[in-house]
């Protein structure tokens, strides 16, 4: 419905009815139609644009560094910080497990730009059963044209959504985002249409939601993992900490993945390959390097990888076809049951031994580093 003719509609019923409401007078019915209509404009307006720039201001919004905001309110804040920069941007996307994979942003930022001999962001987007259009979302609210690398961090379970899954999920997106017009026309080759939300405050809901975990006037220069996260292994973004859990409590973890998820991974693994090869095939026509990165994983995983491995070998054959290059880095030599907290999440000592070749694997995914 065009706007022009919901206002029409609105102000037809709102006429009608105005005499049995507490507005008696055709004029005062219209002037508070008016005023309805100008404060929805307003709303518009700042749902288009004012939220997202009150990020991206010289002295922003951001989380608290005192204590851990939840990740949907922390990353849309580290896209709106990469806006001040002039810098090409390094993305890692994927669940919990990427999110738990690499040292601190600016620790992994000041690496790779010392590699490079130039201003290199890393983000780390990783997020809690983060879904494809989250993730793609993500992507679409980057700095147009500084995205070289995008790195999508990948377990069994980044496989096991359908793509009627992903529509489901579309308009209940954790992240201030809306759908992504390339995943509305993925799905809709497929015959698959995404409703659309109405109204869509996706970036004002966001704002009204999170206020009381943001706090205002610090300069741009200042990140999450600065002052109290002086540990470039055990930053903001870290949940899980010393101790690991038993070795019969991760068990207890994998027995539940092949009951509950396996099946999941079984029914929908063509899809999420076919989705994700699309993905690569997207952003490389973008000018953006794709890596999908197998994440490293605890010998209690094994039981589930035993049952999972042809669905797994099917789908990044999917992914090798694409523009997208494939690593796997389930079996890490350097890697003991020690450095992991559960089946699969890393602990400090994990990502320290890691640093040195994800550094070097994050810089071979930027062009021209070190040239």
């Amino acid at each position: 419905m065009h706007f022009a003719t919901l206002v029409s509609s609105l102000a037809k019923l709102w006429l009608k009815g105005a005499e049995s409401l507490w507005i008696t007078t055709r004029e005062r019915a219209l002037a508070f139609l008016v005023a309805l209509t100008l404060a929805i404009g307003v709303l518009a307006a700042f749902e288009t644009t004012g939220a997202f720039e009150a990020l991206k201001l010289s002295k922003p919004l951001r989380p608290f560094p005192e204590w851990q905001a939840p990740e949907w309110v922390y990353i849309p804040w580290k896209i709106a910080r990469s806006f001040q920069e002039e810098a090409d941007i390094v993305l890692l996307l994927g669940g919990s497990t990427s999110r738990e994979l690499t040292p601190s942003d600016d620790y992994v930022s000041s690496e790779l730009s010392n590699r490079c001999g130039r201003a290199i962001r890393f983000i780390n987007g990783g997020s809690s059963d983060q879904t494809l259009a989250e993730a793609w979302a993500i992507t679409e609210a980057m700095p147009k044209g500084r995205l070289a690398s995008v790195v999508v961090g990948v377990n069994y379970l980044r496989f096991e959504e359908s793509m009627e899954d992903v529509a489901r999920r579309a308009n209940s997106s954790r992240m201030p985002f809306g759908i992504p017009a390339e995943v509305r026309h993925l799905l809709s080759e497929n015959g698959i249409n995404v409703g659309y939300s109405f109204p869509p405050l996706r970036w004002t809901g966001w704002l009204v939601n999170n206020l009381t975990k943001l706090t205002w006037g610090h300069t741009s220069a200042e990140s999450i993992d600065s002052g109290i996260y002086t540990d470039p292994f055990e930053g903001y973004s870290n949940r899980y900490h010393y101790p690991p859990k038993p070795i019969e409590a991760k068990v207890r973890i994998v027995d539940q993945m092949i009951s509950e998820r396996l099946s999941l991974l079984e029914s929908n693994h063509s899809d999420g390959g076919y989705m994700w090869s699309s993905f690569a095939n997207l952003m490389t026509n973008g000018g953006s390097n794709v890596l999908f990165l197998v994440l490293p994983e605890s010998s209690s995983l094994i039981p589930f990888r035993k049952r999972s491995e042809k669905y797994l070998q099917k789908t990044l054959g999917e992914l090798e076809s694409s523009r997208g290059r494939v690593l796997d880095w389930r079996i890490r030599p350097e890697l003991n049951e020690q450095d992991f907290f559960d089946q699969q999440h890393l602990l400090r000592s994990g990502r320290e031994k890691l640093s040195g070749e994800l550094l070097k694997l994050f810089s071979e995914t930027i062009p021209n580093c070190g040239r």
